[in-house]
């Protein structure tokens, strides 16, 4: 009887070395995927903001090279009526 209880003690220890081992392994597991999740998460996170950052610095360009262009027009036409007016006021001295 105390042989058999001994073996029992012994395939009892192993039994629960064998639990204690699994859980353990199933917990690295689940903490390694975990931890590759929100890695893959922080990627994709920073990779979007990049893109996003990137769009809004292209609107910002193209804004900035219209207003150039307006201003330029503005000019322009700023120059043309100078120098309608400085025909006209030529002319009338003329006359």
């Amino acid at each position: 009887m105390v042989v058999v209880a001994g073996e029992w003690v012994g395939a009892m220890v192993v039994m629960v070395t064998v639990v204690v081992v699994v859980v353990v392994v199933v917990v690295v597991v689940v903490v390694v995927v975990v931890v590759v999740v929100v890695v893959v998460v922080v990627v994709v996170t920073a990779g979007a903001a990049v893109v996003v950052m990137g769009r809004v610095q292209q609107q910002q360009q193209q804004q900035q090279q219209q207003q150039q262009q307006q201003q330029q027009k503005q000019q322009q036409q700023q120059q043309q009526q100078q120098q309608q007016q400085q025909q006209q006021q030529q002319q009338q001295k003329q006359q």
